[in-house]
């Protein structure tokens, strides 16, 4: 008899956890964590299970993901109990999907609202001498602000505000829920955080101070004193025999799009976040569209866009996917601009209540570094065939007719291209896309309501519509194949070297924008969401 100790520290990351030479250890991705729930769920020697929450940064709709995981765990009648060691709001709104909370005593509750913070660059760009001629189509489309301004415009401000809004609505719902209290207790608590242990013991938020080792002890109490723990990595999904008898088990092909989308092959920048590229993603789609024994695809996002060229050309690929066998879109955290571009192809579209998404809009330009270089003494000329022969070109400004044709561009991308694709999709008026569109983000809950978004729900829900697209019945096997993208020797010498740990988490606020410009350097038209403002 048994219980199974899940760890959650870290970062929860979408897709298969990335290796180096030396180290086999990972961060856990969300899949295995919801693959764990389940099989324990239904394992008559799991008798109950203990969440252990360690400071953690996992995003809002990914911990919405593990509440529903818990909960249909708790439908087998086996005790929940949650470890929080010290949180803030994500990851209280996931402990109260559990029915007891433990703190240490030392342990902090950070329960005391959300903020919603972004960076402006304009006055450090203006001292380097770089001037970044970017513009946009769509009044909310404000990626390019963190260059051009030093404070939020109203339309950014709006959207944030509307963000924060449905965001705090689903905590104080997660917590009225979880710890059978009114919403005006609620939003009472929430104004007077944060807490200590005590304090949250003391306002009934938590239910008992405990160290980790005195856990079992606990958990000896609430199922029997013969219960033994077993950790997570001790506890196989998938035994190694399981391949051999699925084998010939209907197929589910998972496809992952993580990060910023880009042309070319899938990657890691030196920071290691992500890329996305295009011609990965259309590999990978047409072998699962070829294979005769995929019966659906489930096209996993999470993803604030990136170019726009690589966008349309997975667009188009998912939309030849589909005519052969259904693509089921899961949104993660975030599928904006053009993560949401590549879902409108999709059979269907499922989104947490959580999810950030819309942003349907384009910002375009480039960076002029001209004054820059000759602060330094650097000084340029060039020669031109043609009126426009340096349009792109990062050490002159754009003329008043190239300004013209790139907003021209921009224009046709965004009406011919982003709305009628949406609209398609979605069966909806182009007239009404661009009503909701224009560039605004919205949460899954919203999209849902404005039809971007068929169902709300997590990864469980939309491996249950792909097997139902595919006349698979709900209660059959079936076996989960993944994508993978190919890890290159670069990626697999940046993760050894620990670039992210040694040098970039100092500057990690400047790694988006770094990520932006070297988009830039390629392609002069995005479709990318604002800036990864951090809500918390």
């Amino acid at each position: 008899m048994k219980y199974l100790e899940i760890t959650l520290k870290h970062e929860i990351i979408e897709g298969q956890p990335a290796y180096s030479f030396f180290s086999r250890k990972a961060k856990l991705d969300i899949k295995t964590v919801l693959d764990y729930i389940e099989k324990a769920r239904t394992d008559d020697g799991i008798r109950g299970m203990a969440i252990i929450i360690k400071q953690s940064h996992w995003g809002w709709a990914i911990a919405e993901n593990l509440r529903s995981s818990i909960a249909r765990f708790r439908t087998s009648h086996k005790p929940v109990t949650a470890f929080l060691e010290s949180g803030g709001p994500a990851a209280y709104m996931l402990a109260c999907a559990c029915d007891t909370i433990l703190m240490p005593p030392s342990g902090t509750l950070e329960l005391n609202g959300l903020h919603a913070e972004a960076l402006f660059f304009k006055g450090a760009l203006d001292a380097l001498g770089v001037q970044p001629e970017l513009t946009r189509v769509g009044e909310y489309k404000s990626a390019a602000e963190m260059f051009t301004r030093e404070s939020m415009s109203d339309a950014y401000r709006e959207e944030l505000n509307a963000l924060l809004d449905d965001l705090y609505g689903q905590l104080v719902q997660a917590i009225v829920s979880g710890r059978n209290q009114t919403a005006e207790a609620v939003c009472r608590f929430i104004d007077s955080g944060p807490y200590t242990a005590r304090a949250a013991v003391a306002a009934n938020l938590v239910d008992q101070l405990c160290y980790k080792d005195e856990i079992e002890e606990i958990m000896h109490t609430r199922i029997s004193a013969n219960v033994k723990r077993l950790s997570w990595d001790r506890y196989r999904v998938r035994p190694a025999w399981f391949l051999r008898v699925s084998h010939r088990r209907p197929k589910i092909a998972v496809i992952h799009v993580v990060g910023m989308i880009a042309s070319g092959e899938s990657r890691r920048l030196p920071n290691q976040q992500p890329v996305t590229g295009s011609d990965t993603v259309i590999e990978s789609l047409r072998a699962a569209a070829d294979n005769p024994r995929v019966r659906a695809i489930v096209l996993r996002i999470n993803s604030p866009g990136g170019s726009a060229l690589a966008s349309d050309l997975i667009w188009r690929q998912i939309i030849l996917a589909k005519s052969k066998k259904p693509v089921i879109v899961s949104f993660g955290n975030v599928a904006a601009s053009g993560g949401y571009y590549i879902a409108a192809a999709g059979s269907k579209i499922v989104a947490e209540p959580t999810s950030v998404t819309g942003s349907i809009g384009i910002i375009g330009g480039k960076f002029v570094i001209r004054d820059l270089l000759e602060t330094v003494g650097i000084h340029h000329d060039v020669l031109t065939r043609g009126p426009h022969g340096a349009m792109n070109s990062p050490f002159k400004p754009y003329s008043p007719s190239e300004w013209q044709k790139l907003t021209n561009r921009m224009q046709e991308f965004y009406y011919s291209d982003f709305i009628k694709k949406v609209a398609e999709g979605r069966r909806m008026p182009e007239d009404a896309v661009e009503k909701i569109a224009r560039g605004r983000v919205w949460t899954g809950l919203r999209a849902h309501a404005l039809g971007l978004v068929d169902e709300l729900g997590g990864f469980e829900r939309a491996m249950e519509l792909a097997k139902s697209a595919a006349n698979i019945s709900a209660d059959k096997k079936v076996q989960v194949v993944y994508f993978i993208p190919r890890v290159t020797w670069r990626d697999r010498i940046i993760r050894t070297m620990g670039i992210q740990e040694a040098l970039w988490n100092p500057f990690s606020l400047l790694s988006w924008p770094a990520t932006v410009w070297e988009l830039y350097r390629d392609e002069d038209i995005l479709a990318l969401m604002p800036y990864p403002f951090r809500i918390g």
